[in-house]
């Protein structure tokens, strides 16, 4: 498929799930990953932002199922 040829050599987190670590691990964690994201190390895909006052359009795009990335509501 001509859609995973540019994926290929790309390493994709896709879920980071913490609710089951120890308070000060998962604290620890997010540190970890705040820093990383500051320094550009991680870099967040964001498929659109949207004021808070279209939070329903965005809801509604999401629902669709036709967004590559996050979508992000803006205040």
């Amino acid at each position: 498929m001509a859609l995973f040829v540019n994926f290929q050599q790309s390493w994709t987190i896709s879920t980071l799930s913490l609710s089951s670590a120890p308070s000060k691990t998962a604290a620890e964690t997010f540190a970890l990953v705040f820093a990383d994201l500051r320094e550009g190390r991680l870099k967040p895909v964001v498929h659109g932002t949207f004021p808070l006052d279209e939070a329903a359009a965005a809801h509604t795009l999401l629902e669709s199922r036709a967004t590559f990335g996050k979508i992000v509501l803006t205040v």
